[in-house]
């Protein structure tokens, strides 16, 4: 039997998931430092740097944010840009960004711009290893972009499936608001 326990406090929100009282699954939302880390913004780049392969760009934040660049990129001032967050803002320094998107799902992280399917080093059982790479390769049409993780062990096709899809819906919307 499942149950869910949730307890909210003024700094946080923990949400427990229990299968025949043992812990699947823990949640901590902090409330009072609002992470950014993996947050997706539009952004506009105000000042490009190419000296040190660089652009700031404005999300909204106190500071401008640092996206380092491609020695191929063709980024310019005043141009809107989709980033998400890697690293928060510390001190002087602003927020650093990143221009290749990932989405984290419970089984998997999707990132739409890399081509390849990886698995986590820790799965280290070489039949589990290639039924999961089998099967992310069969549940998705392109099957790319896709990283395993730790938690897909043992886990099913639909499972697996399920995942791919609500990353891949989640990323079409992200495309979308972007584009309006």
């Amino acid at each position: 039997m499942k149950k869910i326990i949730v307890e909210c406090l003024i700094s946080s929100h923990k949400t427990a998931i229990l299968e025949d009282d043992k812990l699947i699954e823990l949640l901590i939302e902090d409330n009072k430092n609002s992470k950014k880390v993996s947050n997706i913004y539009r952004g506009i780049v105000k000042k490009v740097i190419p000296g040190i392969q660089a652009c700031f760009v404005d999300v909204g934040f106190e500071k401008l944010a640092y996206l380092q660049l491609d020695k191929d990129s063709n980024i310019k001032a005043g141009q809107d840009i989709l980033v998400q967050v890697n690293k928060e803002e510390v001190g002087t320094k602003g927020a650093k960004l990143n221009t290749e998107i990932s989405l984290a799902g419970r089984y998997l992280v999707y990132i739409p711009a890399n081509d390849r399917i990886t698995i986590s080093n820790k799965i280290s059982d070489e039949k589990e290893r290639f039924r999961l790479k089998k099967i992310a390769k069969s549940v998705s049409e392109d099957a790319k972009g896709l990283i395993i993780r730790t938690e897909a062990v043992g886990c099913t096709k639909e499972d697996l499936e399920a995942d791919i899809n609500e990353l891949k819906e989640r990323y079409k919307e992200i495309l979308k608001e972007y584009k309006l």
